[in-house]
């Protein structure tokens, strides 16, 4: 009997040191994925191509005015995609909770501006207006339910600051003097013909909210999807009307913020993807 105990003891011994074995193992796994996984890697960095689609900018009003260059003639164009670029980089603070900050850029297609004011010329028909816009914008992003930030569903929201204005490529531009001459004259302009480059300067800000996920590829490289809402305000000019401003810009700075208005109007939703890096 006193043998048997003894076996017994010895079977009971081992189960235990498998047992406590396994344990050590599950927490030295446990320990590694904490610190060398996506949960352990506090900062990011990503970078995401953004898509508009201004579907609203193809109906409606100014069917002369949607027109692209060939040669010096006129070919029908649709505004079908305005695109930009994200640089984002930022830091979790919470498993729930992040902070980015965001630097980007974009480009939009815009209406020529209808004139109201007599000395000025007419533009009865033109190629898209090119427009573009660099900005900085402070982002918190905040984890879906159950999830762990960087990886998962997440929602971010932030206010940006952008300066707009008009990129220096040629236009072309049906137009006719409203006070000298009822004839229309044909003109390939460029940006500098246009305007001076500072004085079409245009500040505004934007609210932003995106739903985003992040999906790993390797410990160290996400792949982001995402979809962004944006409701933008153009900062109020003066409307000066006065002969010297009118006469010395085919577009006065008050018309090139109506032009920037309407244009980030029909691009209130962007569809954005990229990657992220860790570490």
């Amino acid at each position: 009997m006193i043998f048997s105990t003894k076996k017994r003891s010895n079977k009971m011994n081992t189960v235990k040191s498998i047992f406590i074995s396994l344990c050590f193992l599950g927490l030295s796994e446990n320990s590694y994925a904490q610190n060398s996984g996506f949960i352990g890697k506090k900062n990011i960095l990503s970078v995401d191509g953004r898509f508009f689609v201004p579907v609203f900018h193809n109906f409606g009003k100014n069917e002369s005015k949607k027109y692209k260059a060939n040669g010096e003639a006129f070919e029908p164009a649709r505004n079908l995609l305005n695109s930009g670029i994200n640089i984002t980089v930022g830091r979790t603070l919470t498993n729930g909770m992040a902070f980015l900050i965001q630097g980007n850029y974009s480009r939009y297609k815009m209406y020529a501006p209808n004139y109201d004011y007599p000395n000025s010329f007419q533009i009865n028909k033109s190629t898209f207006f090119q427009g573009q816009s660099m900005g900085i914008m402070p982002i918190i992003e905040f984890a879906g339910t159950g999830g762990i930030l960087p990886i998962g569903i997440s929602h971010q929201i932030g206010i940006g600051f952008y300066k707009n204005t008009m990129r220096n490529t040629d236009y072309l531009i049906l137009a006719q003097s409203t006070s000298y001459s009822s004839s229309q004259t044909l003109d390939l302009f460029t940006t500098e013909d246009i305007t001076n480059l500072d004085y079409l300067t245009i500040k505004s800000y934007s609210f932003m909210y995106k739903f985003n996920l992040r999906i790993p590829i390797t410990r160290s490289l996400l792949l982001n999807v995402g979809m962004r809402y944006n409701i933008n305000r153009t900062k109020p000019v003066p409307y000066q009307y006065d002969s010297a401003t009118i006469d010395n810009h085919l577009i006065p700075q008050f018309n090139f913020r109506d032009m920037v208005a309407a244009a980030h109007l029909n691009n209130l939703v962007s569809l954005e993807t990229g990657i992220s890096f860790v570490f």
